[in-house]
């Protein structure tokens, strides 16, 4: 089966690459992202390796704004791609069904609501917070549901039941959907074992189905029941990327899922770290995977490397992407690398480093983000993504710097401002 696809573009293209990836992540494809300028003799090679090629030939320039259109994708992108495949019709289905839902836009804020939600769960916050939060995940389940629907009509009428690709992207909305559920203390919409069901029938018809896999593994651990069955299923998908492609750098995001799993789920840090390893070995410049390094580190005690990580994902962060061109997520990486930095330096007792780091990633929190600006949306998303960089732990921090180097007045100054 085709289901590798390489993206080769510019920084400055860095939120209409975030665009073009995640539909074909919805729909099943692994989608690898390349950010360099690439010879002809690059891109002869890489067109060997990978079943598809998008490059700025393709996808066009960054002047454009995808959601003034509901055919970008089709137009200008998946005609090239997929031309006289009989996949193709379907493809302009599924596209037009996330351009017009903005899918885009909702499926990368969840993200940032799942991080919310993990560090700071809703009957912890106040008021104003729990709110606005709720406002942004009712937003995503509305979308997520409408965009289910007009799947699953699509997918009845068309009388064979659609291909892989379609079938896939409905059972990832399910997945999704009870995810937004469940965080709304909703409860599951979508049974966990008619989802694996319907994810078995594709894996059956085609066991290299990647993605296939991994989305296994990720209905796994969202149901107790089922969870011990997730490892299996990242397994495997591993085994797949290593057995059957000969570039296994797309492997990272597999080592990395699975590190999680073993985080979170098993807490075994040590088949966790192995497996933070692994990726950080086959991709090299992930600002997620240095961040579990950094973090690693510091649990061994072992402050100076950790420093090396954070510098290293903050090089990252500003020679692949630009400090202008990162979207909400990478921006909220750079807050956490800032804070972490104070931390390992407040431990070395580096007092002025860690305040500078404080102050850095103060800075950051109060920064607004080009995402936002170049799509013409805001309002709770945006309200959400600000709180997912708290001000208020910074200062406490601070507070703490300004004591021991005896700023007694620096200290009542932090002071206030975290009272405020």
């Amino acid at each position: 089966m085709r289901q590798r696809i390489c993206l080769i573009r510019s920084r400055q293209d860095n939120i209409l690459a975030i665009y073009i990836r995640e539909f074909f992540k919805l729909s099943g494809f692994i989608i690898r992202d390349i950010v360099e300028e690439t010879s002809d003799g690059d891109l002869e090679r890489i067109s060997e390796t990978y079943d598809y090629v998008i490059d700025r030939n393709v996808y066009g320039t960054s002047f454009f704004i995808p959601h003034e259109s509901n055919e970008y994708l089709y137009e200008r992108v998946l005609k090239e791609l997929f031309k006289e495949e009989e996949v193709l019709e379907e493809m302009k289905i599924l596209s037009k069904i996330y351009e017009e839902n903005q899918l885009f836009y909702y499926l990368y804020n969840k993200g940032n609501l799942k991080f919310v939600e993990e560090y700071y769960p809703l009957s912890h916050t106040e008021k104003e917070s729990t709110n606005r939060r709720k406002e942004a995940m009712e937003m995503c389940l509305e979308k997520y549901q409408k965009a289910h629907n007009e799947t699953e009509q699509y997918i009845t009428q068309c009388g064979n039941g659609g291909s892989l690709y379609c079938q896939y992207m409905l059972i990832k909305l399910r997945y999704k959907i009870n995810d937004i559920s469940k965080m709304l203390g909703k409860g599951r919409v979508y049974r966990t074992q008619n989802m694996l069901k319907r994810i078995d029938k594709l894996l059956k018809e085609e066991p290299d189905f990647v993605r296939g896999s991994y989305l296994r593994g990720h209905i796994c651990v969202a149901d107790q029941q089922y969870s011990m069955e997730a490892e299996g299923c990242y397994i495997h998908a591993i085994y797949v990327m290593l057995t059957k492609y000969m570039n296994c750098e797309d492997a990272a995001f597999l080592y990395y899922q699975l590190g999680r799993y073993y985080e979170k789920q098993r807490k075994s840090l040590e088949d966790a770290e192995f497996c933070y390893e692994k990726a950080n070995t086959l991709e090299q410049d992930s600002y997620r995977i240095l961040y579990k390094k950094a973090l690693m580190s510091r649990r061994h005690d072992n402050i100076q490397e950790a420093i090396v990580f954070c510098e290293q994902i903050l090089d990252v962060l500003g020679k692949k992407y630009g400090k202008d061109n990162l979207s909400a997520k990478q921006q909220i990486y750079q807050y956490k690398c800032y804070r972490l930095l104070g931390d390992l330096h407040l431990k070395s007792e580096e007092y002025t480093s860690a305040e500078s780091a404080y102050k850095r990633a103060l800075k950051i929190s109060e920064t607004e983000n080009n995402f936002y600006g170049k799509l013409g949306k805001a309002g709770c998303f945006e309200r959400v993504f600000f709180m997912c960089m708290p001000k208020q732990p910074l200062y406490r921090e601070l507070v703490r710097c300004a004591l021991q180097y005896g700023d007694d007045e620096a200290a009542r100054d932090y002071l206030e401002k975290m009272k405020g």
